[in-house]
């Protein structure tokens, strides 16, 4: 019999050891699973049988168990720690392993099953890829992401379209592009002017800037429909502006968006930024109710006075500059956003 004590004795746990094990391997010829105690895990050491010595140690360190062998066992420090470098081994290289095979087993599954599927028009599931499909997307693909249209015309482009889709199907030229996209546009602004027919009353916006030394108008248009008394938006116009954008420029370009969609008498107020241009071209070419009347008691008044047949006439070969003498603008409102922005000791 030997004198020394055991520190800690504590009857196993046969159900715990039936059902769980220790969360490193290849110690099990050094300690078994004996139950938790906590959030720490408690092993019972097999060189110390018949001694039961139980060791509380972490989930995540065998710092108490190598701290029992060196102390007890000290001849067998070695072996429990190659051991324990060996099982950390094994660990690393099945969840490797493990990895591999999940990654292959994707590869296998999903790679180039879409293009097969999509294009080979085997069996009612399938669908079949049309001369007229394969155009709708190319035209949405070039609209919707604002790309040049001379990207048809690259073979590369052309490579990859062409991918898994039939010889017979044909990606089109740049000129067929550009005369699809301008039947769209076509279609829309009639379909627009359908639109905006039917309703009375409408308010636009208007916004102007600069990109790359180029500038550009945008207009949009609002509405409250009648019968689910919802608001409703349409963008009217993204144009480009030639030239400096002064207030003569945007005057005329306004009241040609305008008039393209016929709703040069429909609109009720008209919203732009506080730009000096924005508000010199409304000012100088908004039609005025007080100047009507005037003009009413002045025609009135001059009922005798002789009118120039020659003068009238000639006015029918005018230019597009003298046609600017019958651009009339709506109301004109300012951003109050844009105001306060420009005025911040205002509040």
């Amino acid at each position: 019999m030997s004198n020394s004590t055991p520190t800690e004795e504590i009857s196993p746990d046969s159900s715990n050891q039936s059902a769980e094990c220790l969360p490193w391997s290849g110690i099990d010829s050094f300690f078994l699973f004996n139950g938790y105690k906590g959030n720490n895990v408690l092993a019972k050491c097999v060189m110390c049988i018949p001694t039961i010595k139980i060791i509380s140690t972490a989930k995540n360190t065998t710092a108490n168990l190598r701290r029992h062998i060196a102390r007890v066992h000290p001849f067998k420090l070695k072996v429990f720690e190659n051991a324990i470098n060996e099982g950390k081994s094994n660990l690393s290289r099945s969840k490797k392993k493990i990895n591999i095979e999940q990654s292959e087993y994707i590869q296998k599954t999903s790679v180039q099953s879409t293009l097969e599927c999509y294009s080979s028009g085997k069996g009612k599931e399938h669908t079949r890829v049309t001369q007229k499909s394969l155009d709708k997307l190319l035209l949405e693909f070039v609209i919707s992401e604002t790309q040049p249209l001379s990207i048809v015309d690259k073979p590369a482009f052309v490579n990859l379209v062409k991918l898994g889709l039939p010889n017979e199907l044909k990606v089109m030229c740049r000129k067929t592009m550009k005369l699809r996209i301008d039947n769209v546009y076509s279609t829309m602004v009639d379909n627009l002017i359908a639109k905006l027919s039917n309703v009375e009353h409408v308010a636009t916006t208007a916004d102007c800037w600069t990109k790359g030394k180029r500038s550009y108008l945008g207009v949009t248009c609002h509405w409250i429909d009648k019968k689910n008394v919802s608001r409703e938006s349409v963008s009217l116009a993204c144009t480009r502006l030639k030239g400096r954008h002064t207030y003569d420029v945007l005057a005329s370009a306004l009241y040609k968006i305008h008039t393209m969609y016929k709703i040069q008498n429909k609109i009720v107020a008209s919203t732009t930024d506080s730009g000096s241009n924005f508000v010199k071209a409304f000012n100088s070419y908004q039609n005025s109710n007080d100047t009507d009347d005037e003009s009413d008691e002045n025609d009135d008044c001059n009922d005798d006075e002789v009118i120039d047949l020659f003068e009238i006439l000639s006015n029918v070969n005018a230019t597009e500059e003298d046609n600017d003498l019958y651009i009339q603008l709506p109301p004109h409102y300012r951003c109050a956003s844009h105001t306060l922005d420009l005025s911040p000791n205002v509040i």
